[in-house]
């Protein structure tokens, strides 16, 4: 990225140079804080644009105070804007890296602060204790401002899902009762092994709960079932008419459909977000990236989450059956006290969106 800044500083002078309307501020991604040298360079006002959150970001200026990586035998450690100590076991993989990984979050870190403003995907009805606590004796932190929830409500088809197979699933969920459904989708790289998707399979099976699964992969036929499937799963479903399986599914679709009762999540930021916005609540399944973080806030800090897992990764045992089975029961239950919190966020993250320019237009100006 920083072989690139010669470049882009280059092409801004150009249009500063030839047209009436010139750059007035940068947007950049926050994986791109070498580029602020160019908006300086430049006379230019830097905002950086975070498409997780603001507890997130909280994580990532915590690093400017803290020189040698983590390791798993770290105890709990306090990140300034968090309730609660913040466990070792949930942090980002990248910072156990000792090949650069760590390195690279600690850059991004000491160049936050000289951004002039960081745009965040959430909102302050969610987060706004967290911003306060930013600010709390550090004024050299940026302005937040948060402009969420942004959610693309068309959710463009994916390319592996054809019209037969998106109007199935639809058509599948229009049979089901109000509220019944558990959709598991756990990201672009949420499938699993053999053995732990067996795992998940007897799980939904012993829990009783209607469910739509998006593997991830083909889905399995009688003929290669037993590859991936306990045996007699794919008899057993299509006898009980309870479940669905399919290699992806419409995400936002599905989540707004009345079948729905609960997500089976990775914890990625924009799904938690869908999820609030359609008081859909989520069963914790982190994998990768800073989903480990986004499942404690869920269940630890603001009990909007059921705990399944909040510190799984690739590499960790498999959750077996009996813990699958348990988690699906709590996520549907009708008196499940965070089923009713979550409901109560689908209104006030509607009203956030109402009102989020004229929060950004009066913050701006």
């Amino acid at each position: 990225m920083q072989s690139l800044v010669p470049h882009v500083k280059a092409t801004i002078q150009n249009i500063q140079s030839s047209t009436s309307n010139p750059v007035i501020g940068l947007v950049l991604d926050f994986f791109c804080v070498s580029m602020i040298d160019v908006g300086t360079d430049s006379g230019i006002p830097s905002y950086l644009f975070m498409p997780s959150n603001v507890g997130y970001l909280s994580f990532l200026l915590s690093l400017q105070k803290r020189q040698i990586k983590f390791n798993d035998s770290d105890p709990e450690f306090l990140v300034s804007a968090f309730s609660n100590l913040v466990p070792s076991s949930v942090l980002p993989d990248a910072v156990f890296n000792t090949e650069g990984g760590y390195a690279a979050y600690y850059k991004i870190s000491q160049r936050l602060r000289d951004a002039k403003g960081i745009i965040v995907n959430t909102f302050s009805e969610l987060e706004q204790g967290y911003i306060d606590a930013l600010f709390d004796g550090q004024s050299q932190t940026p302005h937040i401002y948060a402009v969420g929830p942004l959610i693309d409500l068309k959710g463009g088809p994916h390319p592996n899902l054809d019209q037969n197979q998106h109007e199935s699933i639809l058509k599948w969920l229009d049979e089901q009762p109000p509220f019944a459904v558990v959709f598991l989708c756990l990201g672009s790289r949420g499938s699993f092994d053999p053995s732990q998707t067996r795992e998940i399979a007897l799980g939904l099976r012993r829990s009783g709960v209607r469910f739509l699964w998006a593997m991830g992969f083909p889905t399995p036929t009688k003929d290669n079932a037993e590859r991936t499937l306990p045996e007699g799963f794919l008899e057993w479903m299509e006898m009980e008419g309870r479940g669905l399986l399919c290699e992806w599914a419409p995400q936002v679709e599905i989540q707004a459909h009345r079948a729905i009762g609960g997500f089976e999540s990775h914890c990625g930021w924009n799904s938690i977000l869908e999820s609030l916005w359609f008081g859909v609540p989520i069963l914790t399944w982190p994998i990768y990236a800073e989903q480990q973080l986004n499942a404690f806030r869920m269940v630890k800090e603001w009990r909007l989450g059921v705990e399944l897992r909040l510190d799984y990764r690739r590499d960790s045992d498999p959750v077996m059956a009996e813990k699958v089975e348990k988690g699906l029961k709590r996520l549907m239950d009708k008196n499940n006290v965070v089923r009713k919190k979550v409901q109560g966020m689908k209104e006030v993250s509607r009203k956030a969106v109402r009102w989020v320019f004229f929060r950004v237009f009066f913050q701006f100006y």
